[in-house]
């Protein structure tokens, strides 16, 4: 109980120190407290609140682009579908930043599933259970995240192998190999 107390008011201290109230900034030190949170208290999802629009709009969606890439570090080619979420002012915000826009092809919602699926393994298996410090931290945790997944990772589609094959070995100890900063461990075995 005082978990959840220290955690909501927590959040209304930074509500009330953030100057606009669409744009919460969040320091080191409120980190390092969401870090402390959650080792001690298992609920500490449960107090979040999360923000965001019941039917975002085209301009909303546009004042996303800017926030999720900021300082320069906007990718080359955005892949995305042809909903009306992306009006004329996120067209603009995209070709401001420099950013192709590559669009799915029309009436073909089977394309999506496999990078939504991507996108769905990278927070389940990873993001989910950390908390990213900074804008250095989120690219290291996912080449660790992407490594163990190209190295340990099992797919059905490759015969219950990983996409970099490693050999069978049946004799030796079995031994845990930590990958991801501890989040998953790969078994292999040694002499």
């Amino acid at each position: 109980m005082q978990a959840e107390i220290i955690a909501l008011r927590h959040q209304l201290t930074v509500l009330q120190r953030s100057q606009k109230p669409r744009r919460l900034v969040l320091n080191r030190c409120d980190r390092c407290l969401w870090v402390w949170l959650s080792r001690l208290w298992s609920g500490w999802r449960s107090s979040l609140m999360i923000v965001k629009p019941a039917h975002p709009t085209a301009e909303w969606t546009a004042q996303q682009i800017p926030e999720a890439f900021p300082f320069n570090t906007a990718p080359k080619y955005l892949l995305r579908d042809r909903d009306r979420i992306y009006g004329q002012e996120f067209h603009d915000q995209v070709a401001v930043m420099n950013i192709n826009e590559v669009l799915g092809a029309r009436r073909s919602p089977w394309q999506r599933p496999y990078v939504e699926r991507v996108i769905g393994s990278i927070r389940r298996e990873c993001l989910d259970h950390m908390i990213v410090f900074d804008e250095d931290s989120l690219p290291r945790t996912l080449r660790s995240y992407f490594s163990y997944y190209r190295r340990s990772g099992l797919h059905l589609s490759i015969d219950k192998d990983s996409p970099d094959p490693r050999p069978v070995r049946s004799v030796g100890k079995i031994i845990a190999c930590r990958e991801v900063g501890g989040l998953h461990h790969r078994y292999d075995r040694v002499a």
